[in-house]
């Protein structure tokens, strides 16, 4: 089984996906992404260091079974994965996905939080102009 996802395309995809994540925080564009998701959410950081982790362990995985060659010398396609391998790659899976989740669960009950405070401040600046204007 071979991987059609070169280094290059993972570490752009690990890029946008803290990109991302920086923007919903609230980055600018000239932000450094990485340090302001670790200032705004330590949580949120933490969780997407797991999720990076876990996404170049999978990857790794990949490109060293990619380059095992088969019993008749050959690589990619023809090599095919022991039952300890599948049982290896089975769990890098689940820990990516696990990591994934976690970290988009984390993201969306903050969203919940910012949403709850937008809510808040709407509701006090409605109380403000009653008690100023009457209406």
């Amino acid at each position: 089984m071979v991987l059609q996802t070169s280094e290059d395309d993972v570490k752009h995809y690990l890029k946008d996906v803290t990109k991302l994540i920086a923007k919903k925080l609230g980055a600018g564009d000239d932000d450094n992404f990485e340090n302001y998701i670790k200032n705004e959410s330590p949580i949120i950081s933490n969780n997407l260091v797991d999720f990076i982790t876990a996404y170049k362990a999978w990857y790794n995985f990949h490109v060293e079974t990619d380059n095992k060659p088969d019993d008749q010398g050959r690589t990619g396609i023809y090599y095919k994965l022991s039952d300890d391998e599948h049982d290896e790659l089975s769990n890098l899976i689940i820990q990516r996905e696990e990591s994934r989740n976690i970290l988009n669960d984390s993201i969306k009950e903050l969203e919940g939080c910012l949403k709850q405070n937008v809510e808040k401040e709407n509701e006090q600046d409605n109380d403000l102009k009653k008690t100023f204007t009457g209406k």
